[in-house]
């Protein structure tokens, strides 16, 4: 995911140090919006900006502006995920599954620690009465299969290279 991030930045911006920077910061920032607006969804306005104020006082969003690293759209993707699943779960919007399988492929794109995003759905909706039948639908497997559409990337790579990156 960085790759095809920093190709398209420069592919606009000329391949230059301000590009990358650009990209670093662009992608942080939608981040941290993406954050405040899954905040506001549990918490009251005053304690997502209080919850803001604590993310953007950490050393990670400061570096994550400043450095290109799978991190950088990792946080984006897996706190937009959040933020999908929730409307899908909680607010039985279905179109949000599919949103939130492409961003969970692209999660994986970035880091194969996404694989967690798919672990924790499954295991809540395994201990939860009220939501368990969302794990024996169609829109679970719509999720799982925009997730796995977007992560052949992934796969393509990997086949004719011994799966090199899963070694490493």
């Amino acid at each position: 995911m960085i790759a095809y991030l920093l190709r398209g930045f420069t592919t606009i911006f000329g391949k230059n140090v301000f590009a990358l920077k650009l990209a670093d910061s662009i992608v942080t920032w939608l981040s941290v919006w993406a954050f405040y607006t899954f905040a506001k969804r549990f918490l009251s306005r005053q304690k997502a900006g209080r919850g803001l104020i604590l993310l953007l006082s950490t050393f990670m969003i400061t570096i994550l502006s400043l450095v290109s690293t799978p991190d950088v759209p990792l946080i984006l993707c897996w706190t937009v995920t959040l933020l999908f699943l929730q409307k899908a779960v909680f607010d039985s919007r279905k179109i949000y599954w599919i949103l939130a399988g492409m961003m969970t492929g692209l999660c994986f794109d970035s880091k194969y620690t996404a694989v967690f995003l798919i672990i924790g759905l499954t295991g809540f909706l395994l201990i939860s009465d009220q939501y368990r039948k969302y794990l024996f639908s169609r829109w679970f497997l719509a999720y799982l299969f925009c997730g796995a559409v977007l992560i052949l990337p992934v796969v393509v790579w990997n086949v004719p290279n011994g799966f090199w990156s899963f070694k490493a």
